[in-house]
């Protein structure tokens, strides 16, 4: 993931339909904060000044989501988080139909700051995501399309 021309996360292990207790997340992926550029004075800067945080970022895509089936993916993503020492988890979640207010509380109500939330719209493009700094970043750093925006 790159935000301006920074890389915000190298992700080097993904995985397709990855089951955890019974949800299966259409994308798994993880990776670290630790930057691979080439070139002497980045590889030091990243091995001396930046700090390595484990991240994992998981997709599901559905037609429609409820607030049950959130609850129940945000708690997965939390516990296996904490299982596998993760810094930051991000999962974000695609409708086709416009998400319910209950939903939409959810993640507007998520405030703690180890995982970001972002659940978009496919249908009208409409992009919700957490209000704690993960959520924040998530909006800038993924890019997705809506039928109205130029690609």
């Amino acid at each position: 993931m790159a935000k301006g021309g920074r890389w915000i996360a190298d992700f080097n292990e993904s995985e397709r339909n990855y089951s955890l207790d019974g949800v299966t997340f259409d994308v798994c992926i993880r990776g670290d904060t630790k930057i691979r550029e080439p070139g002497l004075f980045s590889r030091a800067m990243s091995a001396f000044l930046l700090p390595r945080y484990l991240v994992v970022c998981y997709v599901v895509a559905r037609a429609t989501v409820s607030a049950h089936f959130l609850r129940k993916c945000l708690g997965l993503a939390k516990n296996r988080s904490k299982a596998d020492d993760v810094t930051w988890t991000w999962l974000i979640v695609t409708v086709q139909q416009t998400p319910s207010k209950d939903v939409l509380q959810i993640v507007r109500g998520l405030t703690e700051k180890e995982i970001g939330l972002l659940v978009y719209d496919r249908g009208s493009g409409s992009l919700a995501a957490s209000g704690n700094l993960l959520g924040e970043r998530m909006k800038s750093c993924v890019r997705l399309w809506s039928k109205a925006s130029p690609r």
